[in-house]
C-alpha cells in the first residue's frame, strides 16, 4: 500500500466493531488515519448538518469528501465496509492518492 512521503504506519486499534491504522509523519507531526468498520455498526458517523461535500471517482471505488469546519473526511465503501480517512494533511492530491492505492483492502 502506499504510503505518503515522510509518513510512518504507528499502531493499529482494533475492537469488534472497527479498525483504525494510523500513520504520521515525524518531521511535522501531521497525520493520517484510516478506519474501518462495518455498515450494519455504523453509529453517527458525521453530523453533516452546515458540512460541504464533493464525490471522487476513482476505478474501484466512489469517494465522498465531507467538509465540517475545519474537519475534512474522505469516505467510501466496499463490500459492506466503510472506510473513512480524517487527516490534517493539507494537500488533497496526496491523501486522495492514499486512497486510489487502498488495493489489499477491498479484498476483504
Amino acid at each position: 500500500m502506499y504510503v505518503p512521503e515522510g509518513f510512518e504506519y504507528t499502531k493499529t486499534k482494533e475492537n469488534v466493531k472497527l479498525q483504525y491504522y494510523s500513520f504520521i509523519n515525524s518531521n511535522d507531526g501531521k497525520n493520517l488515519k484510516l478506519k474501518k468498520e462495518s455498515i450494519n455498526d455504523i453509529g453517527k458517523l458525521i453530523d453533516i448538518e452546515m458540512a460541504s461535500s464533493e464525490k471522487y471517482d476513482f476505478e474501484d471505488k466512489e469517494v465522498f469528501k465531507v467538509r465540517k469546519n475545519t474537519r475534512v473526511y474522505y469516505i467510501w465503501n466496499v463490500k459492506n465496509i466503510l472506510y473513512s480517512i480524517c487527516s490534517d494533511i493539507e494537500d488533497e492530491k496526496i491523501i486522495l492518492k492514499f486512497i486510489e492505492n487502498i488495493k489489499i483492502l477491498k479484498n476483504i
